[in-house]
This record gives structure tokens, sequence and C-alpha cells, in this order.
């Protein structure tokens, strides 16, 4: 029988440890030999729900030090207990579960600085909506004073004539709300001397001109943002006439000078820009009515090319300018605007208009097509 009181002696030792063992559910998988692969599904999860059930830890850091000595027995004795314990392994699955909300927490908050660099991008777009204001007025108002750079109302009064015996008339016929024009109508007669020229832009009767202003007009090539001007003409045209009649010129041709001209030959308006490198040149054909009023007028820039406008009507344009031989040509000196004729030389005058002009303007940008009222000046407003 002593056998027997030993038996329940060792039975009723193993009695008390089962309790301890029915908490630590995580020992019990540790036993398992056949669910191994759970036991690598397991070992996730506490990683990554070790931060909220920081309780668990204490346990399952204290348990492993009993198990290991009592492992041997329980692995012949208990086997039915190592069963029912491994349907806690679902509570494991729970534990993926949890898993996948990381996840997809990570993925949400990745796409949060993508969307703040293309925010970044934007701010890059203001800096070119605000170049054209420092250039473009206000469209509303198309009076010369609001919009132009430069602007000649009374031409006898500013100008200069060129020769003493050629001199230029003021005349009460101008264009419509503008007043008096200056009467060139003694080039219909010969000699042709009438001509008005402006040495010094600055100093011009109700016209400033910067040096900057000054340098653009010397080369075009200067001229950062383009450069636009305009003139009322009332012309007299010949068809059978053979010579340049121009209206006003700081030199430039289509020789190679630098400067701009408008000019007319016959039946046809010509315009030329030149940079002493390249020049621009068109022309257009009939489309100026003779002995009557018209505004005539000329936007460039090097980018955009040459644009030709009648009555504020784009009639011509040339993108592309033309090669001029080698080495460039020099501007001539002084500067000088001529209106009514050419210089070619110092105190060298030719091509003499004939007709009435008033209203000489310039802009040290190129007027927009759709700004194209400007050169009407508002009507004399």
């Amino acid at each position: 029988m002593f056998p027997d009181d030993s038996l329940k002696r060792t039975t009723a030792m193993m009695t008390p440890e089962p309790p301890k063992v029915v908490p630590t559910t995580e020992a019990t998988t540790t036993t398992i030999v056949t669910t191994t692969t759970e036991v690598t599904t397991t070992t996730l999860a506490p990683t990554t729900t070790t931060e909220e059930p920081t309780t668990t830890l204490e346990p399952t850091t204290t348990t492993p030090e009993p198990t290991t000595t009592t492992t041997e027995p329980t692995t012949t004795t208990t086997p039915s207990t190592t069963t029912t314990q491994a349907t806690t392994t679902t509570t494991t699955t729970k534990a993926t579960t949890t898993t996948r909300k990381p996840t997809t927490t990570t993925t949400t908050t990745t796409p949060k600085p993508t969307t703040t660099t293309t925010r970044r991008t934007t701010t890059t777009k203001p800096p070119t909506t605000t170049t054209p204001a420092t250039t473009t007025p206000d469209p509303s108002d198309t009076r010369y004073a609001a919009t132009s750079s430069f602007h000649i109302s009374d031409l006898t009064a500013a100008g200069t004539p060129v020769y003493n015996d050629g001199p230029v008339h003021s005349s009460e016929d101008g264009p419509d709300g503008f007043g008096t024009s200056a009467d060139f109508g003694d080039n219909e007669e010969k000699p042709e001397r009438s001509c008005l020229k402006i040495n010094d832009l600055t100093k011009a009767v109700k016209g400033k001109a910067s040096e900057e202003h000054n340098k653009c007009w010397r080369n075009p090539i200067n001229c950062k943002h383009g450069f636009s001007a305009s003139i009322f003409g009332k012309l007299i045209f010949n068809r059978k006439d053979e010579s340049r009649r121009y209206l006003f010129s700081t030199g430039g041709d289509i020789e190679g000078i630098p400067g701009v001209a408008v000019f007319y030959k016959g039946i046809y308006l010509n315009a030329v820009v030149s940079t002493g490198e390249k020049v621009w040149s068109i022309y257009v054909a009939g489309l100026v009515l003779n002995d009557t009023w018209s505004n005539v007028a000329f936007t460039w820039s090097q980018q955009e090319g040459l644009d030709l406008y009648i009555n504020a009507k784009r009639e011509a344009y040339a993108k592309y300018p033309d090669p001029l031989p080698q080495p460039p040509r020099q501007p001539l000196k002084p500067l000088q605007l001529t209106v009514g004729c050419r210089r070619h030389g110092k105190n060298m005058y030719d091509d003499f208009v004939r007709g009435k002009l008033d209203e000489f303007v310039t802009w040290q940008y190129k007027v927009s097509q759709e700004n194209a009222s400007f050169f009407l000046g508002g009507l004399g407003k």
C-alpha cells in the first residue's frame, strides 16, 4: 500500500500546478509540436500588441521558469489538457487582425506628404502672373496718358525742321478728337525737304523718356519686353511712286542699321525692326485709304516677332527674322527720331512723307492683340 500512498502524494503534488497553467495560455503553445506553424504566427502577434497588453508580458516572463521543470512530466500525463487549451489559440487569430490595422494606418499616412508637395508646385504660378502686370496697364482706360511710355501730341512744337528751307506747318485738320496735326504738304512739290527731328527724347514736349527708353530706341535688342509704336496719318498715295516715304524712323532699315521704321512705297505700307544682326520686315497693300485719317502701328519682341496694325486691327505679322551680313552695323549717332523722313547720315535726310501726321506714341513692351485699342488713344478722350 505504500506505493499507492506515494502515487497519491505525487498526484496531490501535481494537482495544484494546473491552475497556474490555465491563466497562461502562451505556455501551452510552446508544448504543442503539431501546430508549429501557428506558433510562428503567434510570435508575430505579440510583437504588434506588446504596447497595448503590457500586463500580459509579466506572467509570460515568469511562467517559463516553472514550465521548464514541469514540461517533462506534463507531456506524458496531461495530453488532454493541452488539447483543451489549444482552443485558446483562436484568440491569437484576433491578434492577427490587429496586425492589419497598423498596416492600413501606414498606407493612409504616406499620401499626406505627397499632397503637400503638389501644393509647393502651385506656388510657382503666381510669379508668372505678376510679370504681365508690370507692363500691361488697365485695359479699361485706353487713353495714351494711361497706357503709353512716350507720347508726342503736338509734333510741330516738339520737333525741329531738318532743313531751314523745309518748314512743317501746323494744321487744324487732325484726327477726330485730337485737334491739330503736322502738315508735310510742301513735299508734294520739289524740292522735298519738310521733316521733323527730335534729338533728345527726354526733353520732348508732353513726352518723357528714360535713358533705358533711349537705349531701347537706339537698338531694339535692348528692349527687354519688346517695343510698340503708333501714329495717325492722312497719307497721299501714288501707285506709280517708287520713292520710300517714311512716317517715322530711328534709322532702322532692311540693310541692317539698328532701329525701327514705318514707310510706304506706292500703295505698300511697310514696317521694319532691325537689331544689326537680324531684321524683321512686313508689309500690306492697299489697306490705308488715300488722303484719309488712319492709325498705323506695329508691335515687336524677339520672341514673338513683328505685327503690323491698321486702325487697331492686325493685318500682317512676321515671327522669324532674316539674318544680316556680319559684322553687325552700328546705330546712327546721336540718337534721333525723325517724323516725316529718314536720316541716313550726318545731316542727311531723304524719303520724305506726303500728307499729315499726328499723335506719335510708343510703348516699352509688345502690346497684345487684345489691347490693340491702345493705339487709338481713347479717341482723344
